[in-house]
C-alpha cells in the first residue's frame, strides 16, 4: 500500500533526512527466537555479515515492538523517488538481491538468527509481522514536480445547455414577414416624414438654389 509519507513526498522530485520503521511482531509469550534488521546503503551487497552491514539484532522474547531509524546512506544529499504508476513494484521491494543501484537511500531487509520455537504446539511455528513507516524530524523535500497530477481524474466537461428564446425569436419574425406578404399595399408608419426611407431613385443632398 501506499504509506502517508509517500503521498506527502509525490509532488516533489527530490528528499533527503530519515526514515523510521517500526516492526511489531504478533505472537505469543511462548514464542522465542532472533531477527536481525539489516540497512544496506549499496542495494547490492551479496552478504548479511555483523561487521560490514548496520544492523541490529532482536530477541523477540524481550522485544516484539521496536522502531528502526535510517538516515541518509548515499554519496550525494537529495535523493530522488520511484514514481508512482510508472516504476514496477519489484523496484520498490523484492525477496532476492538487485542487480543494479536504483532510486532511494537503500535496502532493508529482515534476516532470521535464529529459528522461531515455542513449548506450546498449539500456539503454531509462525508469527506475523506489522510493519509501518513514517518520516523523521529532519525530513525535507525540494523541487516541486508535477508528474503526481497523472493520477488526478478529470471529469468531463458538461454539455452546454441551450436555452429555447431563439426558438421565440425566429417564430415572431415568420409571424411579421407572413403579414407583410398578405397585403403588400399596407403602409408601415415610420414615424416621421424625414424619418422615411429614401426613393432608390432619388438622392437629397440639401437645398435647391
Amino acid at each position: 500500500y501506499i504509506p502517508a509519507c509517500c503521498f506527502a513526498a509525490m509532488p516533489f522530485k527530490y528528499w533527503t533526512g530519515s526514515m523510521k520503521f517500526r516492526f511489531q511482531i504478533v505472537k505469543s509469550a511462548y514464542h522465542k527466537g532472533r531477527i536481525k534488521v539489516v540497512y544496506d546503503p549499496n542495494f547490492l551487497d551479496s552478504t548479511t555479515e555483523y561487521n560490514v552491514n548496520f544492523l541490529e539484532v532482536i530477541d523477540v522474547t524481550e522485544k516484539d515492538d521496536f522502531t528502526i531509524t535510517i538516515g541518509n546512506g548515499q554519496a550525494q544529499t537529495l535523493l530522488e523517488h520511484l514514481s508512482v504508476g510508472a516504476d514496477g513494484v519489484t523496484e520498490g521491494h523484492s525477496t532476492s538481491r538487485y542487480s543494479s543501484k536504483g532510486k532511494g537511500n537503500g535496502v532493508l531487509g529482515v534476516y532470521v538468527v535464529n529459528k522461531l520455537t515455542t513449548p506450546n504446539a498449539t500456539a503454531g511455528t509462525s508469527v506475523s509481522v506489522n510493519v509501518y513507516v513514517s518520516m523523521g524530524d529532519d525530513f525535507e523535500v525540494f523541487v516541486p514536480d508535477h508528474s503526481f497530477m497523472d493520477f488526478v481524474p478529470f471529469p468531463p466537461p458538461a454539455a452546454a445547455v441551450l436555452s429555447p428564446q431563439a426558438d421565440d425569436l425566429v417564430l415572431a419574425t415568420q409571424s411579421t414577414e407572413q403579414d407583410i406578404q398578405s397585403d403588400p399595399n399596407q403602409q408601415i408608419d415610420g414615424g416621421d416624414e424625414t424619418d422615411k426611407p429614401l426613393h432608390p431613385n432619388e438622392c437629397q443632398l440639401g437645398p435647391t438654389l
